[in-house]
């Protein structure tokens, strides 16, 4: 099926080889089209040569059980970006032909769910070095991911849930946002990034040390996410403006000035008590603005309110508590201190409760 629609794009859904190839040639020499998404065809190739072929300048891909060569793609002069969305798909090593070396067209490259092996993301980046954009999303068949020598790199995104281990390195002075995630104990090894503005780091293993030596070597960073870095217990940085974090404790915060934004997500299974509180107030109280603070947990000790002084009262605008007891009397005096001790910690303007009958009675009741 062909579809055109207002913006001179193409969807390309459930090809076949003969008949609708000649249309969308057809109808590509006919109209200015831009863009090409090609989902679930069945032969890729041969739609890819017709595509480029025609100027287009964006790609999509999306399919099951089929291997895939770019070299057409690559060589093509006016192609700017090339997106591949590939579920359980094989994309074939790359032979380029004598005097072909490098697609200096190419903009953006991103590659999701896809097989390679294990020289194919270097040979690309290689022969491509003017890439602005690099995503790569669960990919197998890597133990090693490169990024060297990318003269005009500025977002890369690498998240990995298939390869144990995997080793990411990157050196990209031009780097300006960085998305990290391994869920299998990978490594990352960041070489020279002077220029990072934003860093998102979720599910790795990363000390304090790694991520100071990080920050400090990139002094134009504004904007962090950190999500369950298990290792990270402080967070020092002289130029960081936002900073929004989940995780099952809560880190120091060494500033030199107050954030401008904070966002924060905290999971805890242990039992709560008045340095827990103290901390958490102390955390925000870094910021001049926390639009959301999130907490979840299970238990809590009655908490002595003359442990919880000295800190500035912070303002939070929305407070989510997610209060999971079970097997606690309903008149027990864990209830009421906790409760004290959440609002004095965050100060809301909203408060929203999940939690059980006895619970939101004793808050109705304070």
């Amino acid at each position: 099926m062909l579809q055109e629609n207002s913006s001179s794009n193409i969807d390309v859904s459930q090809a076949s080889k003969s008949k609708n190839l000649v249309g969308l040639h057809r109808l590509m020499m006919q109209i200015q089209v831009p863009r090409i998404s090609i989902l679930h065809i069945v032969d890729p190739a041969e739609h890819s040569r017709v595509s480029v072929q025609n100027g287009v300048k964006y790609l999509f891909f999306k399919g099951l059980d089929f291997s895939l060569s770019i070299f057409t793609i690559l060589t093509a002069k006016s192609l700017t970006e090339l997106e591949l969305v590939l579920e359980c798909c094989t994309l074939m090593p790359i032979s380029f032909p004598n005097g072909v070396t490098n697609c200096n067209s190419l903009r953006k490259l991103s590659l999701s769910h896809v097989n390679l092996d294990e020289n194919m993301p270097q040979t690309l980046l290689n022969c491509c070095p003017l890439i602005v954009s690099f995503i790569f999303y669960y990919c197998s068949g890597l133990k090693k991911v490169e990024l060297l020598n990318l003269q005009k790199i500025k977002s890369v995104s690498i998240k990995n849930t298939k390869e144990r281990n995997q080793l990411v390195k990157i050196q990209a002075p031009t780097l300006e946002h960085l998305t990290y995630g391994n869920y299998l104990s990978g490594k990352l090894d960041i070489v020279e990034c002077q220029n990072l503005q934003s860093l998102d780091i979720s599910q790795s293993t990363i000390s304090d040390g790694y991520l100071q030596n990080l920050i400090s070597g990139s002094q134009s960073l504004k904007y962090m996410k950190i999500q369950h870095c298990y290792d990270i217990v402080e967070i020092d940085s002289s130029n960081l403006e936002s900073l929004e974090y989940m995780g099952f404790t809560i880190p120091k915060l060494k500033i030199a000035r107050q954030l401008k934004h904070l966002k924060i997500n905290l999971q805890c299974f242990s039992s709560l008590n008045a340095e827990w509180f103290y901390n958490l107030r102390k955390f925000i109280s870094n910021s001049t603005s926390c639009p959301q603070v999130s907490v979840c947990f299970s238990k809590c000790n009655e908490i002595n309110f003359t442990d919880l002084q000295g800190v500035a009262t912070p303002k939070v605008d929305i407070l989510d508590a997610n209060c999971t007891w079970t097997n606690v009397c309903v008149n027990s005096t864990e209830y009421p201190t906790f409760l004290d001790a959440l609002l004095w910690s965050c100060h809301p303007r909203r408060l929203n409760i999940r939690s059980t009958k006895a619970i939101f009675k004793c808050f109705i009741n304070r």
